[in-house]
């Protein structure tokens, strides 16, 4: 049987139907499913013709308790898929990410060169696998201090989700939702992929750099107060043109006591710390928003579009025109 030409992530040429396997594990969810195969579902519709298929797999037996107490039809045996296929790995058990069967029906899927969706713990399935190596993956919070300790030559990236040609990871549903939508885009262009994303009635899709939303104290890794209102405060008011010396003023700290704090904490001084800010925020504005890019500058806090633009070129490499 001809195999039809093989995809990647970042691939023009494409096969007329992506053959989608879900693999669940102990711990997987509805809301993980539903992120996957929502907007694969809608492009088919959008389109009139089946552009993905997907069934649900599991290794455990013909039925998946999921997370919420669903019952959840599966292929017991799935073997060996068909090259093209794109592999979603979905389960939140540490115990499952560690069993030694599902390692080595991973390893088997990569080496005939499937892609992978990683959802939940998967991600340490594929490093215990070995299959992580020099590529950035997103990996949540929650989990980042564990994976840093157990893996350290591993790239852990505080990411929303990671994209690479072979590996792709999502830290929520959400972000796998927009990973998908990133997919689409990508095998059928940006016309169709909007459409999707309309039709989900979701905003414009973040970019897979988009920092987590992790709680202050533990990205930090601080428990010192002050240290944290600040940072909020910086966080919340990046409309506003302030200054460091007015953080040490209202929180009655010195200057040299709050620069440390930032250099232990962040590694870089409150000025870099509060001007990063404003400009993640900027870009975030262009990206989901029809605002201009003076109208950007001035809502986040930047005395003329000319030093925007100079800002925003010299941390992204490009200009606010040219990055939108």
């Amino acid at each position: 049987m001809e195999h039809p030409a093989r995809n990647s992530f970042n691939s023009g040429a494409q096969p007329i139907v992506q053959d989608v396997v879900i693999m669940l594990g102990d711990g997987a969810t509805l809301a993980d499913c539903s992120a996957i195969t929502q907007p694969m579902l809608t492009m088919n519709e959008i389109s009139g013709r089946r552009h993905y298929r997907w069934h649900y797999a599991s290794l455990n037996g013909s039925v998946q308790k999921l997370a919420c107490g669903a019952e959840l039809s599966c292929d017991a045996d799935v073997g060996q898929l068909h090259h093209d296929t794109l592999v979603v790995l979905n389960w939140g058990s540490a115990a499952t990410a560690k069993e030694d069967k599902l390692i080595a029906w991973v390893r088997r899927q990569y080496r005939v060169g499937n892609k992978f969706i990683l959802q939940g713990n998967a991600v340490f399935t594929l490093a215990r696998a070995g299959l992580l190596s020099d590529i950035p993956v997103a990996v949540h919070w929650e989990w980042m201090e564990t994976m840093k300790e157990l893996y350290p030559n591993i790239l852990a990236v505080d990411q929303l989700y990671s994209v690479s040609p072979r590996i792709c990871a999502s830290t929520c549903s959400d972000a796998a939702t927009e990973l998908v939508v990133g997919l689409i885009e990508t095998r059928h262009g940006r016309e169709i992929a909007s459409k999707v994303q309309e039709q989900l009635n979701r905003p414009a899709c973040r970019p897979p750099t988009t920092p987590q939303s992790i709680p202050l104290a533990r990205k930090y890794g601080s428990r010192n107060q002050t240290f944290l209102a600040v940072v909020e405060r910086i966080q919340s008011s990046y409309e506003e043109d302030i200054s460091v010396q007015d953080l040490c003023c209202e929180f009655n700290i010195s200057r040299r006591q709050l620069e440390r704090q930032f250099a232990e904490k962040t590694g870089t001084s409150p000025l870099r710390f509060i001007k990063d800010h404003r400009l993640r925020k900027a870009q975030k504005l262009l990206q989901i928003t029809n605002m201009s890019v003076l109208e950007v500058a001035i809502a986040c806090g930047f005395q003329s579009d000319s030093c925007f633009r100079t800002a925003f070129k010299r941390k992204f490499g490009v200009t606010p025109k040219q990055f939108v």
